[in-house]
């Protein structure tokens, strides 16, 4: 438990490595205990070690972990998932699902756009792994389809677009919604 508290306490300082350190140790000890589990999944990302801090963060969800420390890892393994897609360019993929995006939401009312985008979000507060390509989400408000969760993020993405449009929705979408907005390369927006 000290070298727990000692590394939260040397995290919460900025000193990420010492922090390390004593969480691993902490781990050693005691690889059940999911704030240590934690501890050490944030510091390996302070410290830009993203490999071992998704393992660490996605094995919080695995355990009996409280349900905010649940969040909490959730909530870092979106960020982590978004800094990747960026860091990779602009993702193709979400050009074509924001093009999808923009025709479903073409014909439709306020309304019917909120509804879908809010459902999204809600579905996103519960962990949306935009690295995995395997269509397995539905939505009430679009029955019989089933969609990723990079379309779905797209989808709500071109939704608050509509809605909201400065908006920060906790990915950014910007270089890729300037490409579907002007596929022919000419400025003219599609809608």
């Amino acid at each position: 438990m000290a070298l727990k508290n000692l590394g939260a306490i040397l995290g919460k300082e900025g000193d990420s490595l010492r922090a390390l350190y004593y969480l691993r140790r902490s781990y050693e000890c005691d690889p059940q205990d999911p704030q240590t589990v934690y501890g050490l999944a944030f510091a390996y990302m302070e410290l830009g070690d993203m490999e071992p801090a998704q393992k660490h963060f996605q094995k919080v969800l695995e355990m009996e972990a409280p349900e905010e420390l649940r969040r909490l890892a959730r909530d870092e393994l979106r960020k982590i998932a978004a800094r990747e897609l960026k860091a990779r360019g602009p993702c193709m993929d979400a050009v074509f699902y924001l093009l999808d995006a923009m025709r479903l939401f073409r014909g439709k009312s306020l309304p019917e756009i909120r509804e879908i985008t809010f459902e999204i979000g809600i579905l996103g507060k519960y962990g949306l792994d935009i690295n995995d390509p395997q269509e397995s989400h539905v939505l009430r408000a679009l029955p019989g389809r089933v969609f990723s969760a990079l379309q779905l993020i797209c989808i709500m993405y071109a939704g608050f677009k509509r809605i909201e449009p400065g908006m920060d929705i906790g990915v950014d979408l910007g270089e890729e919604w300037g490409m579907a907005e002007r596929p022919d390369g000419r400025g003219r927006p599609l809608r």
